[in-house]
């Protein structure tokens, strides 16, 4: 025999009744008299020859998590993947039996395991052949992978060509929430083709909603997926036919339409959602979406979104031209904005307004939302600094409960100015505080006027490891200058409060 090299694949007995070594191109070192060679129950090492479905087969679908809500039973999956090799570890084989009969081929026959590279495969038989490198497995083959489960009757992997074609498989992959059918399924290169294939969230056996295509392809690299001549079931009665849809299979944004919003109740009647997102750049978007009403008419929403450096925005518009139920245009306008304007001044814009007091009741989507009795709107510069901290302030708010009296309706600040901070002396030992806030009060039906609030804090700390003592002395003013209500005249109402408090303490230990 001709000598083994360490890059030498090596067959062993699981009984341990010695070794025989093999090129690991599978180029027989045995003289061609030599009978055909059968071994019961052992292990095939690779130290060259990796499982060609590594890297090939998908591991995600969808980045989102998973929620059997989704389903009829609400119940997780039971599927149970086993504890898969590490993606470094050497391809190992173990089978009942090894026929080397052929020269250019191995044949692994009955409860075959291939574990290596992160992946598990497991067929009742497997031939490996020698040139070109391909796998060829037959009779109830799983693929396991993370997060991902293939079911199938036949398989062909090649090496050389990093290609993998399944027949009659069924996949899962319960971290993503995502089950179904194929009569077979091809991988090269990080794409994934499934013909006459099923997609749904519910368990393969029976699936409250599935989408069925001719074709589905799954591109990992470029994070996209294709279905063509695509529907939708719904309890297995069709309801959305796509000639053609994308969707992706990863994080990153895309222009495309997303899944419809299919709905009904008393108030619109049966509604149809179609948002449209717009990837307009890596930093701003934008998703339009007609929703169709059958009582109300046609309802266009936008939702726009920007991040930058130093700003980041929300606006979110509802515009409805004509109410067949008012006769009358409807429509709801929310903004939120803040801009880092510097180191320490940062201004804040937020708020939301609705064209009527029913507005939200007709067309929330949700109770905390519908049930709103006021809507506030707010502008604001911000100043923060190590010892200071101030804002000016301007907030009202639209009263969408018309049945609060005009006069328990909240007031508007116009403006508001607060201003905190502290001077430490004396090694922060003593330290000097103030507060201020000054505010102007408007209404409609109700006392306005104007509010000055001081609250200046001298306050002195004594500390040793043994005891404290921490003295303060405040003094708090306010002042209200109330313009004239009705025919009286203005007032005028003060308050002075001197503070003075001491904390003190002894800290014991037990020895």
């Amino acid at each position: 025999m001709e000598p083994i090299d360490e890059s030498d694949l090596t067959l062993c007995s699981l009984a341990r009744t010695g070794c025989i070594a093999y090129k690991s191109r599978f180029g027989f070192i045995h003289q061609p008299s030599l009978k055909p060679l059968i071994l019961r129950r052992f292990m095939f090492v690779f130290f060259r020859f990796a499982l060609p479905a590594a890297g090939l087969l998908p591991v995600a679908l969808s980045a989102a998590g998973p929620d059997w809500s989704f389903c009829r039973s609400g119940v997780a999956s039971d599927t149970v993947l086993d504890e898969l090799p590490k993606a470094g570890e050497a391809t190992r084989v173990t089978a009942d039996s090894l026929n080397s009969s052929s020269r250019d081929s191995l044949l692994f026959d009955g409860a075959v395991e291939v574990r290596g590279q992160g992946r598990l495969l497991k067929a009742d038989r497997v031939r490996v052949f020698d040139e070109p490198k391909r796998f060829e497995a037959t009779g109830d083959i799983e693929i396991r992978a993370p997060g991902l489960l293939i079911r199938s009757d036949s398989a062909m992997l090649s090496e050389a060509d990093k290609r993998g074609v399944f027949d009659n498989v069924e996949y899962e992959l319960p971290e993503n929430h995502a089950f179904g059918r194929a009569t077979q399924v091809e991988t090269r290169d990080n794409r994934l083709t499934l013909n006459s294939a099923s997609y749904s969230s519910c368990e393969v056996k029976d699936p409250d909603w599935v989408i069925k295509a001719g074709r589905i392809k799954l591109d990992r690299d470029a994070g996209l997926g294709t279905a063509s001549n695509a529907m939708l079931k719904f309890m297995g009665v069709p309801l959305i036919y796509l000639p053609y849809i994308t969707f992706p299979i990863d994080n990153q944004r895309r222009t495309g339409f997303l899944y419809p919003v299919i709905g009904s109740g008393n108030v619109a009647g049966a509604t149809l959602s179609t948002p449209f997102y717009w990837n307009m750049a890596p930093n701003y978007d934008m998703t339009i979406t007609p929703r169709f009403m059958e009582k109300r008419g046609v309802m266009a929403e936008d939702d726009i979104r920007y991040l930058g450096k130093r700003a980041r925005s929300k606006v979110h518009l509802e515009y409805l031209k004509h109410d067949r139920v008012l006769n009358t245009e409807r429509y709801n306008v929310a903004v939120d904005h803040e801009n880092q304007l510097s180191r320490h001044w940062k201004l804040q814009v937020q708020g939301s307004y609705v064209s009527d007091f029913d507005y939200l009741t007709d067309f929330s989507n949700g109770l905390d939302t519908s049930s709103r009795t006021h809507l506030e709107r707010y502008a604001q510069l911000v100043y923060h600094s190590r010892h200071w901290k101030g804002v000016v302030r301007s907030q009202v708010y639209q009263t969408i409960d018309p049945t609060i009296p005009l006069a328990e309706r909240p007031y508007r600040r116009l403006p508001q100015i607060t201003a905190e901070g502290d001077l430490p002396f004396l090694h922060d030992r003593l330290n000097l505080r103030l507060a201020t806030d000054i505010t102007r009060f408007t209404h409609d039906n109700a006392i306005e006027g104007r509010r000055y609030d001081f609250a200046p804090t001298l306050d002195y700390r004594w500390v040793t490891p043994g005891a404290f003592v921490k003295p303060s002395l405040a003094w708090h003013y306010t002042y209200y200058d109330l313009d004239p209500f009705a025919e009286s005249e203005g007032e005028v109402i003060k308050r002075d409060l001197p503070v003075a408090s001491i904390d003190s303490g002894l800290i014991l230990e037990r020895s």
